[in-house]
């Protein structure tokens, strides 16, 4: 299938909406049915270890309490709870052991908590070899300029809502080729897609977004083609909490990018 005939689907936090966030085994199962690309939380425990987390407190998706800087020998102890609060057999995840698994089966995309450093990111993933299978985001274009410098290899994920934002990244020394334009999750806009895919950047989408996000309102509708036509009018990743769904209706609609996780 031909690049622009494609739409990849990024399983937000590595689950498929019901398995526990930024696990190990969530994430097996997910790129099992999905086409290998997810996006995970990275966090620091208070000695320095990387790892998957996405809040700044262990409550909500783990059997710990309190805030989540607590040294790796306290939370490797601690069991993941899935989306209904239920305490799975999953153990929170390090960095380093989901870069050794994803080799050749999964490109991750990388939230970088605040509290974790570019630096020790940029040190792990030259030590595994791993930034030319990596996508980091940025939220700002100071963020953006800065990965551009400490992620040599890999893409970055920016947020971009107009062509005046891709000029303003390509001016502050962000390689074009290098971005990949986060165009929100609030409404499609196939104009702005039609711009970027001249210039060579591809789009994402978010379906995301809690209860009124657009996973929510196809949920309700089961109106999973939509995720087809959102793919048609341009948009090259979509980023949901409903992968395993918006897979399928991808398959369905001709659109899959299964098999096809190497991003540029």
């Amino acid at each position: 299938m031909d690049r622009e005939e494609r739409t990849l689907v990024a399983a937000h936090r590595g689950t498929d909406g019901r398995m526990p966030e930024n696990g190990l085994e969530s994430i097996r199962q997910v790129t099992a049915t999905t086409n290998g690309l997810v996006e995970l939380d990275v966090a620091t425990s208070s000695d320095g270890v990387l790892f998957l987390h996405h809040d700044d407190t262990l409550d909500r998706t783990t059997t710990g309490t309190g805030p989540a800087d607590i040294p790796w020998s306290e939370l490797r102890e601690l069991s993941l709870r899935d989306a209904a609060g239920r305490v799975t057999a999953q153990r929170i995840a390090r960095l380093d052991e989901v870069l050794d698994w994803a080799e050749g089966r999964a490109i991750l995309e990388l939230d970088i908590k605040q509290g974790t450093r570019y630096d020790d990111v940029a040190a792990i993933l030259a030590e595994k070899s791993a930034g030319g299978r990596v996508v980091v985001i940025a939220y700002t274009l100071a963020q953006a300029r800065l990965m551009a410098s400490k992620f040599p290899d890999s893409m970055i994920s920016a947020t971009i809502r107009s062509t005046d934002d891709l000029e303003a990244l390509v001016a502050a020394g962000v390689p074009k080729s290098r971005l990949l334009a986060w165009t929100g999750n609030d409404a499609p806009d196939p104009d702005l897609y039609r711009a970027l895919d001249e210039a060579g950047v591809e789009v994402i989408f978010g379906t995301l977004g809690g209860r009124d996000s657009f996973d929510e309102r196809i949920a309700r509708s089961g109106e999973d083609e939509t995720y087809a036509a959102l793919g048609r009018d341009g948009v090259d990743i979509l980023a949901t909490d409903r992968p395993v769904e918006a897979s399928e209706a991808l398959r369905a609609g001709g659109r899959s990018g299964d098999g096809a996780c190497p991003l540029p």
